[in-house]
């Protein structure tokens, strides 16, 4: 299989052309791999999973029936102040496992 082309034009110099076929073959054949292997990753990796959507019309109903849901019977609820980040990251495991809802405050000074 050939990849490039080495000829002499009619001045005698050397004339480099491409073989783009060979190029767009490769090309085509990674994208497949690509895009392919991609896709069955993801439905190997997200069929372990059960997905639950939790919307409503606006963010304020989206709030409410993730609370209905999923926090059906907390009366404890966990607020942290959104600029120390590493309290939020430290709490979760926490909040999750006694299903506690996590709050993000702001907090104006």
């Amino acid at each position: 299989m050939r990849v490039c082309l080495f000829q002499r034009n009619k001045s005698g110099r050397i004339k480099y052309e491409k073989d783009y076929k060979v190029y767009g073959i490769y090309t085509y054949i990674f994208l497949v791999i690509y895009i392919g292997g991609g896709k069955l990753l993801d439905k190997l990796y997200f069929d372990k999973f059960d997905i639950v959507d939790y919307t409503g019309d606006t963010r304020y109903d989206t709030v409410n029936t993730v609370v209905d849901k999923r926090f059906k019977k907390a009366d404890t609820a966990i607020v942290v102040n959104t600029e120390m980040i590493d309290q939020i990251v430290s709490v979760a495991p926490y909040a999750y496992n006694s299903k506690y809802p996590v709050f993000y405050r702001k907090l104006h000074y």
